[in-house]
């Protein structure tokens, strides 16, 4: 049994806010490093990335106007809040907090057994007008008065932002956009929910003052789950186990704010969670709704629900039964996107469909979405429930950078690329390409590449993963089809040289094509538990290391030929075996190696050869 953390218990500081004039609508969380001493965040880890992330979600979902607190302007408000890297109480005079901003101190310390984070909301002290302590404490929330945001007639939520700590006890997953299988505490999961109490779930009035006998009965939360929700014996969670379904629509999952998880898992916000955000007070940016029974524009203000074209901030839902085409007149970019039931084809036009999440629902009745004449780009995750599937088709390419959680069938004329994680089985009849450009493409379980598929690797230099491409297939490669090898930016490999290029677990059939963008002769090389590819010299043929009589054949049987390719003969790439071949086979002729062929003597085989290469040369001196 997986080892359970319990997370700890927020703690709010106070029960002031603050406020100004929107500029915008929705919530920006700025992170405050001041007081992270321990350099966990520092800039450029993969910490501060996480944290980040986490911010990025909440943005994209929170729609409220918070007004400016501009301290020394008929008033003070004063910061009250609890160090992250020390626990003490802290104040910063006179603040001066943005519109539409909280901002949110963070670091890191030692905050004892089993206690992943601990974060609330900050409070304050304040003196001013009326009008300046009513807007530094509601933020222009509700009526505009204190008495929207705190005591027992608080019904919203605002404040200047607060604090959050992560422990420096524990080994942390420190990636958003790969699953937490490493056996240690997830960080993405822990800053979710610890930013959650920050902005208020079971840390402010208008939570308080909707729980009962440790029920919350917030009416959207209550309706959602058909009834007032349990809470944890502090009624600050969730009680532990509490599950929902994956926030926007998707699998059912434990929810992001009970009070434990398990290490080695992720939990990210589901609908219950965002519930009892609305239900204390916050403006939830609506789901964009595909109203279209069949096909449609994406661009056209009248396919969506909410009446404008969802951005960057936006989850869309598709949940119509059939088929039908959803038709892009350039690119765009949405928080999420989630399809529900039939069949939806994304005709991208050229355009490029940008994504944090993708979601995939077959539970009502089989869903498919097909990738057509574009590119959907997906930075963290693609969730596939069963009865699914996801499928590149027909110039569609899936740009994977985050994990996959399931498996894909890449379609004939479709393409799978991307620096990304596939939890369970590929199948290529199209294309797999690993990399941005270059770049590692993960597959958890099997690859099964077809005769009409396509591996294409792409070299710009020798370090694996970083400036040539890898493909790692944990469990069995099976291959067929065409291996394609890209030299990018004039990139030239000497010869000699290897590239380990593909691992995995075990393997079957070779490929049966090698198409190289150049003048060189790269051959793979099949091992135990990876394939290598090894770069030849001018004139060798077959790769054996040599350039004799076997490559001399190779040269003859395609003389004249086109598109015979560096097997054939075509040694510059000019797409015919011709005289300029046979001189670069002849300037670096080393006729036969003891032990590289098994010809004892020569066989009427090696004399054809030697006598077709001759005939060759002596055409071209005679030209």
């Amino acid at each position: 049994m997986a080892n359970r953390i319990i997370r700890g218990i927020s703690v709010a500081l106070a029960w002031v806010l603050l406020c100004p004039a929107m500029l915008r609508a929705g919530i920006i969380l700025s992170f405050d490093y001041t007081y992270d001493t321990t350099g966990f965040f520092a800039q450029g880890t993969a910490a501060r990335a996480t944290l980040e992330e986490a911010g990025h979600f909440f943005e994209s979902i929170l729609d409220d106007d918070f007004t400016a607190i501009d301290s020394g302007v008929n008033g003070n408000y004063d910061l009250l809040f609890r160090r992250p890297d020390t626990g003490e109480t802290t104040t910063i005079m006179s603040a001066h907090v943005p519109a539409d901003t909280m901002i949110v101190f963070v670091g890191a310390r030692d905050l004892g057994t089993n206690v992943l984070g601990l974060a609330g909301p900050g409070g304050g002290s304040l003196y001013g007008t009326p009008e300046f302590n009513d807007n530094a404490i509601s933020r222009g929330e509700g009526d505009g008065t204190e008495y929207a945001t705190t005591g027992s007639t608080a019904t919203d939520f605002a404040r200047w932002g607060g604090s959050l700590a992560v422990t420096t006890q524990f080994s942390w997953h420190a990636d958003p956009t790969r699953p937490n299988t490493s056996g240690k505490a997830d960080l993405f999961s822990v800053v979710l929910h610890e930013l959650g109490h920050v902005l208020g779930i079971g840390t402010s009035d208008s939570w308080d003052n909707l729980v009962s006998s440790h029920q919350f009965t917030g009416t959207i939360s209550s309706g959602l789950y058909g009834g007032s929700v349990p809470l944890d014996s502090i009624d600050s969670h969730w009680v532990d186990g509490t599950t929902s379904f994956f926030y926007g629509g998707g699998p059912a999952q434990e929810t992001a704010m009970d009070p434990v998880i398990s290490i080695g898992s992720r939990k990210l916000y589901t609908d219950l969670d965002v519930a009892g955000l609305d239900d204390l007070g916050w403006d939830i940016n609506p789901i964009a709704e595909w109203t279209p029974a069949g096909s449609g524009a994406f661009h056209s203000v009248g396919s969506w629900s909410t009446g404008t074209v969802p951005g960057v901030r936006d989850t869309v839902r598709f949940a119509h039964g059939g088929s039908y085409t959803v038709s892009f007149s350039g690119s765009v970019s949405n928080r999420q996107a989630v399809v529900e039931g039939g069949t939806v084809d994304l005709d991208l036009g050229s355009a490029t469909y940008s994504l944090n999440y993708l979601v995939l629902d077959g539970s009502g009745s089989p869903t498919t979405l097909s990738i057509h004449n574009g590119t959907v780009r997906v930075a963290n995750e693609i969730i596939l429930t069963s009865n699914t599937y996801l499928e590149p088709d027909s110039g569609g390419t899936l740009h994977l950078d985050g994990t996959l959680t399931g498996s894909v069938i890449v379609r004939a004329g479709g393409t799978l690329t991307g620096s990304g994680y596939v939890t369970t089985d590929v199948t290529n009849f199209g294309t797999v390409s690993p990399g941005d450009s270059t770049g590692t493409f993960i597959i958890k379980d099997d690859l099964t590449q077809y005769a009409s598929g396509t591996l294409r690797i792409e070299l710009a230099g020798d370090v694996a993963g970083e400036s040539y491409d890898v493909l790692a297939v944990t469990d069995k490669a099976t291959l067929a089809g065409e291996l394609e090898i890209i030299l990018l930016g004039g990139f030239t490999p000497e010869a000699g040289d290897t590239f380990q290029v593909l691992t995995y677990g075990q393997r079957s059939g070779t490929f049966l094509t090698i198409t190289v963008d150049g003048p060189l002769g790269i051959f793979p090389v099949y091992q135990s538990t990876s394939m290598l590819l090894r770069v030849v010299g001018p004139g060798d043929a077959n790769g054996d290391g040599v350039v004799n009589a076997l490559d001399a054949r190779a040269l003859a049987n395609h003389w004249l030929t086109a598109g015979a390719g560096w097997l054939g003969g075509d040694f510059n790439a000019d797409g015919t075996v011709d005289d300029l071949d046979a001189s670069i086979l002849a300037a670096n002729w080393s006729g036969m190696v003891e032990g590289d062929v098994s010809v004892p003597e020569p066989s009427t085989f090696v004399l054809l050869a030697s006598m077709a290469i001759g005939v060759m040369l002596l055409q071209y001196k005679r030209r």
